[in-house]
């Protein structure tokens, strides 16, 4: 696969990584690394699919070593189909659909932490998508699949509506470097809940079309014209009001969301939560991160990635420019930026900043806390803070 880390010392180092990772995981056990947030996160994974504590202290119970990381998510994951084809046989059709979410969620698990050259990886993110899909018709809010031609490649993305005809306005939500549209489903949820229909955007270079499933690497450059074939989209829709549209965005997707932002005046508000200025962090960040960095970008030495985040990926000169409402939430014990670099997001005209001095990057060990928060947020901007 073109893009893979390819130079022979970063490799080396990712490598060591690893071996340590696991060599943790055998001697100090996936609990008490879950409980630092620290390879193993768990937060992370309860959201998605939908586990209690109760729950995930039990699938990360049987993470004994990195090697068998993979199969042990995929496992419970094939388990809890099992459960929803049999919900379905019984005619249990919105019971069935959760299971499929939860299991799409074990799959995302299960592929999170594999290194990108493993063609498992693009396996188990096949199986998220379609796995997914097969709940999809019977969601609390249905979702539908779409595919945008843009010049620089597909674009993929989830549409969900709240009941009844509309138009209702819409936010558009953008994931992060090493997330995949499946995984925001809880946040959806939350704007769902508030009268706001959701459209998940995987651009070109991300997702189903990024170079782990066969597709091509992410240009910041290019990103422009998936929103814009996004807006052109919407517009089309008798369900979506296209004057009532806002940007949200997790990680490297709340650092596009403000980009965006910047850009278009159709959207009325932005949020990025877990999003960065600048990833001036980007040189000490782990070799297992850069790795995947390498791989979204399609680049083969950590110096080449780190060169182009640099060029290419800053909020300078930017946040001056939005006019809009936007948000910003920060966790403080974000392991990726700190609280100033945060500050300098929300520092634009009309930019606010929450910080969760206990929050991990994210701030996913208190999505019951945030996610409901930002979801008032939007509604406030877009539906008058009622539910339409």
């Amino acid at each position: 696969m073109s893009g893979v880390l390819s130079n022979a010392a970063d490799r080396a180092r990712v490598e060591a990584f690893v071996q340590q990772m696991d060599l943790n995981l055998k001697l100090v056990g996936a609990e008490t690394m879950a409980r630092k947030n620290v390879f193993v996160r768990a937060a992370r994974y309860s959201l998605f699919t939908r586990s209690d504590y109760s729950e995930m202290t039990r699938l990360i119970a049987g993470l004994e070593s990195y090697r068998h990381w993979p199969a042990h998510f995929a496992a419970e994951a094939e388990r809890e189909i099992e459960r929803a084809e049999q919900d379905e046989a019984a005619g249990h059709l919105r019971t069935a659909a959760g299971r499929y979410q939860r299991a799409a969620g074990l799959y995302h698990a299960a592929q999170i932490n594999l290194l990108s050259h493993n063609p498992l990886k693009g396996e188990l993110q096949a199986k998220v998508s379609a796995t997914y899909r097969r709940g999809s018709a019977n969601f609390r809010w249905p979702a539908e699949h779409l595919v945008l031609p843009t010049s620089a490649g597909e674009a993929h993305g989830i549409l969900r509506t709240p009941e009844g005809p509309g138009p209702w306005p819409c936010v558009v939500m953008l994931n992060g470097a090493n997330s995949l549209k499946e995984e925001v489903h809880y946040f959806a949820d939350h704007l769902l809940e508030r009268g706001m229909a959701v459209f998940v955007l995987e651009c070109p270079g991300q997702g189903e079309a990024g170079l782990v499933r066969g597709g091509r690497p992410l240009r910041v450059e290019e990103y422009d014209v998936a929103i814009t074939a996004a807006i052109d989209l919407l517009g089309t829709r008798a369900d979506i009001d296209g004057d009532a549209l806002a940007l949200w965005g997790l990680s490297w997707g709340g650092f596009l969301a403000l980009r965006a932002l910047s850009d278009f005046p159709q959207f009325r508000a932005g949020v990025s939560l877990g999003g960065f200025f600048d990833l001036r962090k980007i040189p000490q960040l782990s070799p297992w991160l850069l790795e995947e960095f390498c791989t979204l970008l399609g680049f083969g030495s950590f110096a080449d990635v780190t060169a182009y985040v640099q060029e290419n990926c800053s909020l300078a000169g930017r946040v001056e420019r939005i006019e809009q409402p936007y948000l910003v939430v920060h966790g403080g014990l974000d392991d990726l930026l700190d609280v100033p670099e945060a500050e300098e997001m929300a520092g634009g005209r009309r930019g606010e900043l929450w910080n969760y001095p206990d929050g991990v990057h994210c701030c996913y060990n208190i999505g019951p806390e945030v996610g409901p928060r930002m979801a008032d947020w939007l509604a406030d901007r877009l539906v008058g803070g009622g539910i339409r």
